[in-house]
């Protein structure tokens, strides 16, 4: 197995274990998802560099992120994990986006033409989804960044940050004439059919709207 996989390994049974998604791990080390799955999927060198914000990222040293470990075992702990971790955030976008199919409900994943690149778009109506994890978007923030323990000015900075660019994102898109709904990750999980019919209702309004 050669470094680049043993390297992309590493990183997605780190972030499986963490129980984060591909974007969350992209957000917090400050890169493109794209970049990350090409990573993880040793089709892509990656730099010292990126090594260590993706590290940081995950919670990790760079020398713990390098430490001799036993893929196998990682994958068997990761698939352990998965299992009893199935309905939170790892899985929140595929969750809702497979009930919007089966509900009739075609949209755009990503669209990196949209600004923020939504995670679902109905771009012809103006409507974009955003899925939102608790930690990474700060949800209940004043109370939660009380309770980092390490690394404090960091997490306190890349989420306050994330949070402003929430905002702006928000208020970019409304001022094209968008509409933006956001749930957060335990809101899609505990009531999936509340947010897809908030979403159908939506994309109702907006076609009476413009005579659809």
């Amino acid at each position: 197995m050669d470094i680049k996989t043993n390297v992309g390994l590493r990183i997605k049974a780190l972030r499986d274990i963490k129980g984060m998604a591909q974007k969350d791990l992209a957000y917090g080390a400050d890169l493109d998802r794209s970049y990350i799955a090409s990573v993880e999927s040793g089709q892509r060198n990656v730099s010292i560099v990126n090594i260590e914000k993706i590290a940081t990222a995950l919670g990790v040293s760079v020398k713990e992120f390098f430490e001799d470990v036993s893929f196998g075992e990682i994958n068997e702990q990761r698939s352990k994990i998965m299992q009893a971790i199935k309905s939170k955030n790892t899985g929140i976008e595929l969750a809702l986006g497979k009930v919007l199919w089966a509900s009739g409900l075609r949209y755009r994943k990503n669209d990196k033409t949209v600004f923020g690149k939504p995670d679902f778009t109905f771009k012809g109506l103006k409507i974009a989804v955003f899925c939102d994890s608790e930690f990474w978007h700060g949800k209940n923030w004043e109370v939660k960044k009380k309770e980092l323990k390490s690394n404090r000015e960091f997490w306190i900075a890349k989420i306050e940050r994330n949070i402003q660019r929430d905002k702006e994102v928000n208020e970019k898109l409304r001022n094209d004439g968008w509409t933006v709904i956001r749930f957060w990750g335990d809101e899609i999980t505990k009531n999936i059919d509340r947010c897809t019919n908030i979403i159908s209702k939506t994309i109702d309004e907006a076609k009476r709207k413009n005579k659809y």
